[in-house]
């Protein structure tokens, strides 16, 4: 006995409103975008902003600008 495979009424309507639901979305997306503002944040220039410290650190660290050269030889390295 073959039966046709076709999806249960249920099935149907689930992938008919899956659909539409698709539809609206990409609809509403290409006529309404988001505006630049909620995008993008403000940037500020890092030149004004204090270096962090880390608390702790000169346990580990004697000598501070030879870590600072010795970090950015071994970034450079990379």
């Amino acid at each position: 006995m073959n039966t046709p495979c076709a999806l249960p009424a249920l099935g149907r309507l689930i992938l008919i409103a899956a659909s539409l639901a698709l539809a609206a979305t990409s609809c509403l997306a290409q006529f309404f975008p988001p505006s630049p503002d909620d995008q993008i944040p403000t940037l500020k220039s890092l030149r004004d902003q204090p270096i962090p410290t880390t608390p702790g650190l000169e346990q580990f660290v004697r000598n501070k600008p030879v870590a600072i050269a010795l970090g950015k030889a071994l970034f450079w390295d990379m």
